[in-house]
């Protein structure tokens, strides 16, 4: 066998110029392959919803997003006053216009709603939750009540593919028939047995959320927003937990401790879904609550050193790291001018740097300089 002379340049140079021809429209092929996977991918992770609005007695419109930060004051632990409320929940006619959510106006009585997302989100619509998912199709009649200021009777009529989860907001208002089986919290019997009322709440709320899961599950409302709905349940057995809290605080009633116990124990036992905080502030309220309860209750006003640093070790002992880093931004935000007189920068800096949380992270960016 004669072996090639590899100093002859040409015996080289023809061979790989054929081989740059086969290379060249493979390699054309194979990143024309990618790009379209690429864009396939993207299409199905982001896949848009369309909703087709039609207004009945009304030309009003009002659609938008509530995210926890976006509020004006979202670390005060002072309920709000009116005036700064209304701002809270941007009352008027708002219509988005972003590439994620924008609504197109037709004309006075007809709009298209159009949302590109990953994942069901929850848009408010006229102050209903209309949780809307990828690939959504729906035509949406927002019948008004001619009843005046009684939005209550309001009824959204939805047809398409999941449209039991924009129908469902018409049952919302059913949690009035049940306040029947409400506890009184003034109630004799339980004035002598907080614990008893503590008790009989949680079988309300667990009742209301049989009900409610029964009653959308008929209406084949998605699963996932059922047990969305759930933890919005769950979350409003706390918030009212919290309120008799503060009126047996008022009341330096001596059932305070052992009610104070009851409601902190089951709290930490809470799982909270991350994923919640896209859809609305509804959680990161309840976590300021609770922040407000460690603060008037649990630690009683803290003013020394040594309590802030009972507080600070419960916060960054506890065991659910998305509640813990709320809690520290609430901490930060509220008592910022407190930590730096008993802490050196450097502390609450690294407290910040270490936050996994991007959105609370940012937020307090602020106390970090």
């Amino acid at each position: 066998m004669q072996l090639r002379d590899l100093s002859d340049v040409n015996s080289i140079e023809l061979p790989l110029k054929r081989l740059k021809l086969l290379i060249k429209p493979a390699m054309k092929a194979y990143i024309i392959t990618l790009i379209l996977f690429y864009n396939y991918t993207q299409a199905k992770a982001q896949t848009g919803a369309r909703v087709e609005i039609t207004l009945e007695n009304t030309t009003y419109i009002n659609v938008e997003k509530r995210m926890f930060f976006e509020q004006p004051t979202p670390s005060s632990l002072h309920r709000p006053t009116d005036d700064l409320l209304s701002i809270q929940l941007n009352k008027g006619q708002n219509l988005p216009n972003s590439e994620r959510l924008n609504v197109e106006k037709i004309d006075d009585y007809h709009y298209v709603l159009n949302s590109l997302s990953e994942k069901p989100e929850i848009v408010y619509f006229n102050y209903r939750l209309l949780y809307i998912s990828p690939g959504d199709d729906i035509k949406l009649t927002f019948k008004a009540s001619t009843q005046p200021m009684d939005p209550i009777f309001d009824e959204i009529i939805a047809s398409g593919i999941n449209s039991g989860n924009y129908n469902y907001t018409n049952f919302l208002n059913r949690k009035k028939l049940l306040d029947d089986y409400y506890p009184s919290f003034e109630s004799q019997k339980y004035k002598a047995n907080r614990t008893l009322f503590f008790q009989d709440l949680n079988k309300f709320y667990k009742f209301q959320s049989e009900y409610f899961d029964s009653l959308f599950t008929s209406m084949n409302c998605s699963r996932e927003l059922i047990e969305y709905l759930q933890r919005e349940y769950n979350y409003g057995l706390y918030f009212d937990l919290f309120l008799f809290e503060t009126q047996l605080l008022n009341q330096q009633s001596p059932q305070l401790p052992a009610f104070s116990v009851l409601i902190e124990d089951s709290f930490r036992k809470i799982k909270f879904v991350s994923a919640d905080t896209a859809q609305n502030f509804i959680m990161e309220n309840l976590f300021k609550a609770y922040f407000k309860h460690l603060i008037t209750v649990k630690f009683k006003q803290p003013n020394t050193k040594l309590q802030f640093d009972k507080l600070l070790n419960y916060i960054q002992e506890y065991p659910d790291l998305l509640v813990q880093e709320y809690l520290t931004y609430f901490l930060i935000a509220n008592y910022h001018s407190t930590l730096d007189k008993y802490y050196s920068d450097d502390k609450v800096k690294n407290m910040i740097v270490a936050m996994k949380n991007q959105n609370v992270r940012q937020a307090l960016n602020i106390y970090s300089r």
